[in-house]
Formats: structure tokens, C-alpha cells, sequence
């Protein structure tokens, strides 16, 4: 069965499945639920409205949650509020790392030593594919997940926010280089002979800024060519990208 998306899959029989983690067992092991559909797009739906649910049926009043628990509700909390591609985000950030780390600690037992921990843990070996720790960019991104949630927790006074601290590696500073005029008129006169798509998108970005996710997301009704314009409305997260790349070499 060939992979395609985040936890979705293309079957032998056509159809596609989506994966989503419904609860964790008394040793934290995921306990996964099932989707399906005949499209991509109809099972990522679908998947996002099953995850979503999750959350909505936990009940929030004891004092007996787990971080997993509270999660799932933070999730379901703000499933309305975020963008599509932000929520598929949070949700992979939970499920890759978080979760599999902190999702049993009962919230009321949670530390900020436990948290100090976790973090010195993803930057020495917190890749997916164990080879090797999460950058300092990467890392804040996840940490920023587990304030947020704690931030909930608070709110919904099921703990005191003061408690527990989240505190983010500090990032190594690094020169930025920048092209000299001259380097970007070599640029330039290469970008033009032999023209394609891939060149074109290099020019655009090039000009306006713009980064590759919404350079790639960029349609012929997104461009004005009377009124010299493009409208930004859409994105392409990073993955589908490398893996676009990937078959293309």
C-alpha cells in the first residue's frame, strides 16, 4: 500500500485510508481508528473531522487526564479557528513526538524538568527516523504545541499555568549570505536561457519573495497579467514538495 500523505494511504483496491490515533492503552501504546473514501481529498476530510471528534468527547472535569487526553481536546478546541494545513501540523507534531513521550503523564504530575527532558531528548536523537537530533528551528515549533496546550489546560483551570514552563533551546546564530548585484545578474541571465517551470518559479520568488510552498501553490487564476499582480491563497506544505522532487529525479 504506497504512502501518499500524512497517515494516508492509496489501497491496492483504489480506495483511500486514512489513519488516526483514537485513544492510547494503559502501556501508551496508540490505538488506532480507520477512514475511507474514494478520494484524497474526501479521506483527508474525513480524517480531520474523525480527529477532531476525538476531542470533543473527552470529558475535561476530573483531575485524572493525561497529557493525551487534554490534547486531543486543545484539538478539537481550536480545529476551527486555524488553517487546515496548520491544524495537519499540530496534529503531526502530537503524534510523531509528543504524544508518544508525554501523552501518559497524568497532567496534574507533569513538570517542567519532565518538559526540560523531553526537549534535550528531540535535539539529541528526536528524528523520526532516529538519525539524529531535531534542529533548533524545528524544535521550538513543537515546544510552541505543548505551551499551547498547557496555556488550555490553564484556562480550563485544570491546572496553575505558573507551574509548568516551557523553556526553548536558544538557536545558533549564523551569517546569512546574500547575493551581490552582479551574482544576481549571472543569476538572472542563467534562470533565462532554457526556460521551464522550474526556472520560471526560481524568477518569481526571485522578485516577489514569495516562498516555494506558495510558489508551487500558485494557479493561472491567481495571476494578473493587466494589472501586473498574484493573489497568495493557498500553500503547499513542505513534504508534498520533496516528495514531488523525489519523482522528478
Amino acid at each position: 500500500m504506497p504512502r501518499i500523505g500524512n497517515n494516508i494511504y492509496k489501497r491496492k483496491d483504489g480506495r483511500w485510508e486514512g489513519r488516526f490515533i483514537k485513544g492510547y492503552s494503559e502501556s501508551s501504546r496508540a490505538v488506532y481508528g480507520f477512514v475511507y473514501a474514494k478520494t484524497y481529498r474526501e479521506v483527508k476530510n474525513k480524517l480531520l473531522l474523525s480527529q477532531s471528534e476525538q476531542g470533543e468527547n473527552i470529558d475535561i472535569s476530573g483531575s485524572k487526564l493525561t497529557f493525551a487526553e487534554i490534547s486531543r481536546k486543545w484539538l478539537f478546541n481550536i480545529s476551527l479557528k486555524v488553517k487546515q494545513s496548520t491544524y495537519a501540523k499540530y496534529i503531526y507534531a502530537l503524534e510523531k513526538h509528543i504524544i508518544p513521550v508525554l501523552g501518559g503523564y497524568r497532567l496534574n504530575k507533569l513538570t517542567s524538568t519532565d518538559i526540560d527532558s523531553f526537549t534535550k531528548a528531540k535535539l539529541t536523537l528526536g528524528r523520526v527516523d532516529k538519525n539524529g537530533g531535531l534542529s533548533t528551528k524545528t524544535a521550538p515549533d513543537i515546544l510552541s504545541v505543548i505551551k499551547s496546550i498547557i496555556g488550555f489546560a490553564a484556562k480550563e483551570k485544570l491546572i496553575n499555568k505558573s507551574s509548568l514552563t516551557v523553556t526553548y533551546p536558544k538557536s545558533a546564530q549564523s551569517e546569512i549570505n546574500i547575493i551581490s548585484r552582479q551574482e544576481q545578474v549571472v543569476f538572472e541571465d542563467y534562470l533565462c536561457q532554457d526556460m521551464d517551470l522550474y526556472k520560471l518559479g526560481i524568477l518569481v520568488c526571485l522578485y516577489t519573495g514569495l516562498r516555494i510552498g506558495e510558489i508551487c501553490a500558485l494557479q493561472w487564476k491567481d495571476i494578473s497579467i493587466s494589472k501586473y499582480a498574484i493573489s497568495v491563497t493557498q500553500t503547499i506544505h513542505p513534504r508534498r514538495i520533496l516528495r514531488s522532487c523525489r519523482r522528478v529525479i
